[in-house]
């Protein structure tokens, strides 16, 4: 993790302290070597941001690891599946959207997405979730901006029982931009609740007033 600019530089070895021997040591060599870059923030797993409106499934967050793309209260993937050498815990459910879904969800932890908005609009934001609990809550920020606020799930009645919890009139614009689908609380069940899909669809939002117009037959009222 040295730094290094470019170019003519002098460097020097500097003896600090003796050993036990009496003596710092022998000294050969010196080199400097790329370090390994980790793993640039992208898509996952093509590389190119997932298309909106529609679905990302929730297990396919962001290639860049740990405090970039993910954050996970514990190290390893608790349920074994899919990205392995993530810690973010997937497990398998054939009544999931694709196979996996995210389980062990607990407060405090997040994943995030890179996705292109087609078009600017009023959308319906949310997530394809099941509990045996209730009370579990969830938000999704894009860009940073909290968009839907505390999201509860209900009880769906079983861990591979889904239902969407959406937030309508979420005013979005067009482009690529970064979900991130952050945990709150547990519910009863002492977990946050599953999580399966990541939705985003067209909304209509909130239902126009009548238009202003003279009553009774629209025709202004003559003054004086």
């Amino acid at each position: 993790g040295v730094e290094l600019a470019a170019g003519v530089h002098v460097v020097r070895i500097s003896m600090v302290s003796v050993g036990t021997s009496g003596y710092v040591g022998n000294f050969d060599w010196f080199r400097a070597t790329p370090a390994v870059a980790a793993p640039a923030r992208m898509a996952y797993p093509a590389g190119a941001p997932w298309p909106l409106p529609g679905t990302v499934e929730l297990e396919n967050f962001d290639i860049g690891g740990a405090g970039v793309a993910y954050s996970d209260t514990t190290a390893a993937n608790e349920g074994g599946k899919y990205r392995t050498a993530d810690g973010v815990d997937i497990a398998l459910d054939a009544a999931a959207g694709n196979g996996h879904t995210l389980g062990w969800v607990k407060a405090g932890e997040w994943m995030e997405y890179t996705v292109n908005v087609a078009t600017s609009g009023t959308y319906a934001l949310g997530a394809r979730v099941a509990s045996s609990g209730v009370g579990g809550q969830f938000r999704i920020l894009v860009d940073g901006v909290d968009k839907t606020g505390a999201l509860t799930l209900p009880n769906t009645g079983g861990w591979n029982k889904y239902q969407v919890v959406e937030k309508t009139g979420v005013d979005l614009v067009a482009g690529v931009q970064t979900v991130r689908v952050a945990m709150i609380s547990a519910g009863s069940s002492g977990y946050v609740g599953v999580m399966d899909q990541l939705s985003l669809v067209a909304s209509s939002g909130p239902v126009p007033g009548p238009t202003r117009m003279a009553y009774p037959a629209g025709v202004p009222w003559a003054l004086p």
